[in-house]
């Protein structure tokens, strides 16, 4: 092989396009028809092929009308009112969940608890009562009808809010008593 047998990479992007036809569907003829290049006519009948590459205006679109425009914007209205509805109803169940919970997870407190030490005895039930006061949470418990005070870690399971009088099923341990709320 010699030189002259290959080509020229910068001649053959240099020459001149060859008017070579390229068939596309023609809007006059419907047929596929062969079209000369630049610009784009049909070889058969003449009809000029308008792309964006010509001076071809672009489509117009119509106006929205005043009455779709506000219906647009109901829509979106009412879009946003059901994404607000829908949070406000998934933070209320959240919130419902977690108050609901409240009974199943044990607080902790080391509280006075006025009972019978030997009436009491390790592993058996009582009834206790706490009492409205001016604290934020259950201050004191009262098991059967004694003034000895014993100073002691409870593990209540309900609500520690004293809003009203509260009974409480509870059991005792050695060191401790487990109670929830009735």
């Amino acid at each position: 092989m010699t030189s002259a047998d290959c080509i020229n990479v910068r001649e053959w992007y240099d020459r001149p396009a060859s008017p070579m036809p390229i068939n596309l569907s023609c809007g006059n003829c419907k047929a596929t028809r062969p079209f000369s290049v630049m610009p784009l006519a049909c070889e058969t009948c003449g009809w000029a092929y308008a792309n964006r590459t010509t001076n071809t205006p672009a489509p117009t679109i119509p106006p929205i009308s005043t009455r779709a425009r506000v219906r647009r914007t109901a829509q979106d209205i009412l879009r946003g009112v059901g994404i607000a509805v829908l949070s406000f109803a998934g933070i209320a169940a959240l919130l419902g969940i977690t108050y609901t919970l409240i009974d199943y997870v044990p607080q902790t407190r080391e509280i006075p608890v006025y009972f019978k030490a030997y009436q009491w005895i390790p592993g058996a039930f009582e009834d206790c009562y706490s009492t409205v006061e001016q604290k934020d949470e259950v201050s004191m418990l009262v098991c059967g009808d004694s003034n000895e005070e014993h100073e002691m870690n409870v593990e209540f399971y309900g609500d520690l809010k004293p809003d009203r009088n509260k009974t409480w099923k509870c059991q005792r341990g050695q060191t401790s008593i487990t109670c929830k709320l009735q």
